[in-house]
C-alpha cells in the first residue's frame, strides 16, 4: 500500500492560527475548492490572497468524513498539488 496524506479540517473545538499565514487551506469549506465529482482540481486560499494549488498528478480527493469525522483531502502516493 503507498503512502497517503490527508489534510482536513480543524476540531469544533479548536481555535484555528490564522495571522501570518502564507497558505490557508479549509477541506470543510468546499466554496475554496473546484471539483470534479470528488476530484480536487483547484484549491484556493481561505486567508484572502490570490493563492491556490491545482492538481498537478493523480487525483486528490475529498472524503465527507474523514480525520476525526470531519472533511479532509486524500492524497495517494501518486496525487499532487502545486502553485
Amino acid at each position: 500500500m503507498g503512502a497517503a496524506m490527508y489534510f482536513g479540517a480543524s476540531p469544533a473545538n479548536a481555535t484555528p492560527v490564522t495571522d501570518g499565514l502564507a497558505l490557508w487551506l479549509d477541506a470543510s469549506d468546499a466554496s475554496t475548492m473546484t471539483l470534479v465529482d470528488s476530484t480536487v482540481n483547484e484549491w484556493r486560499d481561505k486567508n484572502g490572497s490570490a493563492a491556490k494549488m491545482t492538481r498537478d498528478n493523480g487525483a486528490p480527493t475529498v472524503v465527507a468524513s474523514g480525520i476525526g469525522g470531519l472533511p479532509t483531502v486524500h492524497f495517494t502516493n501518486g496525487s499532487s498539488m502545486g502553485d
